[in-house]
């Protein structure tokens, strides 16, 4: 099979390899109970930060908003860092 023919692949492993390719960044949320359940977002460089859950018991998550508060982290960065970080 050449390497660019995936009609014979199963759509998942193209699916990943698009998004391991494109969006190199996967934010990963897991629950672990009696089925493990995973909450999965793939995210390239200078994407806005989805809300992920953040799971606090089983069947029990609230969503963090990771964007907000990434920038309200970084807003309390001394501002000779922050002009080191950007």
């Amino acid at each position: 099979m050449p390497i660019h023919d995936w009609t014979r692949g199963e759509a998942g492993i193209f699916h990943d390899f698009h998004h391991e390719w494109i969006s190199p960044l996967t934010l990963a949320s897991y629950e672990s109970a009696l089925v493990v359940k995973a909450y999965v977002e793939t995210v390239a460089a200078g994407d806005a930060l989805p809300a992920m859950p953040l799971v606090l018991e089983p069947d029990g998550a609230v969503d963090v908003p990771l964007e907000q508060t990434y920038q309200a982290a970084f807003a309390a960065v001394p501002r000779r860092w922050r002009r080191v970080l950007e």
